[in-house]
C-alpha cells in the first residue's frame, strides 16, 4: 500500500512540474521584443501576451486604428525564419511606392582645360627674351558651385523583398576666367596682371604653323549641361541590429554636353609672314571653340548602407561603380584675325569616337526617418555630401586626358505612400 502512494505521489508531482518552471520575466519579454526591434529605438512596447491581437490591429485599414508597432517592425516579425529580412520604405495599408526630391549644391571640375600660363620670358615688349620672370600659374575656368536637382521614383515586389527605381539628375553648370596683361603705357604693373603669357595649348594661324602664342589678354567661358538617369533593382535587409545593407544592380544612361569658348588677343610679335610675302601681317586676335557632346549607356551596381543609431536618426553611406559605354561627338574650331589677311577659320575638327570609361559615385550623411497620419506615410530627411568620378572624359580640350568630377551637398527628401 506504501509503494502505491508513492506511486501516486510521483505521478502528481511530475505533472505540476510545468506550473513551478520559471516563467519568463517582464524584463526578459521586453529584451525578446526589443531584440526583434532594436532599430527602431525606445517605444512602448506591446506586452507578448496580447501580441497577436496587436499584429491584427495593426494590419486592420479600418478607422480608428489602435497600433504600437511600426509598419516595419511588422515585416521584420513575419520574417522571422528569414536570415536577412527584408526592410524596404514601408507604410501601413497603402502601395509602399516612394517618391524622392533632391536638392543639388554642387561643383562640377573638368580636367584639362587650362587655357593660358603666365611667367614666361616669350620676346614681348613686356617680357624680352632673357628677362627673370617672376612665379606664374596656370589660367583655367572658375569653376563654382550651382543649383540642380535628382527626382526619383520606386516601389518594392513582394517577391523577396525586391525594390525598383529610377532616379534622374540634371546639373547645369558654367565658368569663366580672364588673364590681362600690363598696359605698356602704365606707370606701375600689378604683379598679379601677366608678364609674358602663352596659350597652354596650339593654336593654328593662317600659314599653317601650330604652335603656342604668346598673348596680352585671354578669356575662358565654360559650360556644361549634365543629365543622367539611373534604374536600380535591389533588396533592403538587416545584416544586423542596427545595420542595413541595399545592394543593388541596374543600368545608368546619361546625355552630357560640355562647351568651352577661348578669346586671345595676341601679343604684336606674333606675325603670320606666309614666306615673307606679308612681313606686316600680325596675328591680332585668336577665337577658338570646342565643344563635345556625349551619350551612352552602362551597367551599374552598388551598395548602400544605413548605420541606424535610434527609431529615427542613421548614417548613411553609399557607392557605386558604372562601366559606362560612351559616344563622344567632337568639334573643335580655330579662327585667327589678322591685320593684313583678315579674319578666318583656320582650323575645323568634327569627329566621333566611343569609349568605355569608369564612373564611381560616393555619398556619406545624416537620415531622418518618421512615421505620420497612423503610419500611412513614411518620410526620410537626409543631408550629406556627394562626389562622382567619370574618368577619360575630356576629349574635346586634351585627348582623354581629364575626368569630370563633380561634388558638393545633396539635401534629400523622400515620401512612401
Amino acid at each position: 500500500m506504501k509503494n502505491k502512494y508513492q506511486r501516486l505521489a510521483s505521478i502528481f508531482m511530475l505533472a505540476a512540474l510545468p506550473l513551478f518552471a520559471e516563467q519568463p520575466s517582464e524584463g526578459e519579454e521586453i529584451a525578446l521584443e526589443t531584440q526583434e526591434t532594436a532599430q527602431f529605438g525606445n517605444r512602448r512596447i506591446t506586452p507578448i501576451s496580447a501580441k497577436q491581437d496587436s499584429k491584427k490591429k495593426c494590419r486592420e485599414c479600418n478607422e480608428p486604428r489602435e497600433c504600437a508597432m511600426l509598419p516595419e517592425e511588422l515585416l521584420v516579425e513575419d520574417q522571422k525564419n528569414v536570415i536577412t529580412p527584408s526592410v524596404f520604405p514601408y507604410v501601413s495599408c497603402g502601395s509602399n511606392v516612394y517618391l524622392t526630391v533632391d536638392f543639388l549644391w554642387w561643383q562640377s571640375i573638368i580636367g584639362g582645360t587650362g587655357y593660358a600660363y603666365n611667367g614666361t620670358a616669350d620676346g614681348s615688349p613686356e617680357t624680352p627674351l632673357g628677362t627673370n620672370e617672376g612665379r606664374g600659374r596656370l589660367h583655367r575656368p572658375d569653376y563654382g558651385f550651382s543649383p540642380g536637382f535628382k527626382v526619383g521614383l520606386g516601389g518594392h515586389f513582394d517577391h523577396d523583398g525586391w525594390t525598383v527605381g529610377s532616379e534622374f539628375t540634371y546639373l547645369p553648370s558654367s565658368g569663366d576666367d580672364s588673364i590681362d596683361s600690363c598696359d605698356d603705357s602704365a606707370t606701375v604693373c600689378d604683379e598679379l596682371l601677366i608678364n609674358g603669357a602663352k596659350t597652354n595649348f596650339d593654336i593654328t594661324t593662317g600659314d599653317g604653323i601650330n604652335e603656342q602664342l604668346s598673348i596680352e589678354e585671354g578669356f575662358a567661358d565654360w559650360k556644361q549641361n549634365f543629365m543622367s538617369l539611373d534604374l536600380t533593382l535591389g533588396r533592403n535587409f538587416f545584416i544586423s541590429k542596427y545595420l542595413t545593407l541595399n545592394p543593388h544592380v541596374g543600368l545608368k544612361a546619361a546625355w552630357v554636353t560640355e562647351k568651352i569658348r577661348y578669346d586671345f588677343e595676341i601679343a604684336e610679335n606674333v606675325t603670320d609672314p606666309r614666306d615673307g610675302s606679308m612681313p606686316l601681317n600680325h596675328v591680332s586676335d585668336s577665337d577658338v571653340y570646342k565643344r563635345q557632346h556625349v551619350y551612352g549607356l552602362g551597367i551599374r551596381g552598388g551598395l548602400d548602407t544605413m548605420w541606424h543609431m535610434t527609431k529615427s536618426w542613421a548614417f548613411y553611406g553609399d557607392l557605386s561603380l558604372t562601366t559606362f559605354w560612351a559616344h563622344f561627338h567632337i568639334k573643335n574650331n580655330d579662327g585667327v584675325t589678322e591685320t593684313v589677311a583678315g579674319e578666318y577659320t583656320t582650323k575645323k575638327l568634327n569627329y566621333n569616337l566611343v569609349s568605355v570609361i569608369p564612373v564611381i559615385e560616393t555619398g556619406f550623411g545624416l537620415a531622418y526617418i518618421n512615421w505620420f497620419s497612423d503610419n500611412r506615410y513614411r518620410l526620410q530627411v537626409q543631408l550629406g555630401w556627394e562626389n562622382q568620378i567619370w574618368t577619360e572624359f575630356n576629349y574635346f580640350t586634351q585627348d582623354g586626358f581629364g575626368s569630370l568630377a563633380m561634388q558638393g551637398m545633396t539635401a534629400k527628401a523622400g515620401l512612401t505612400f
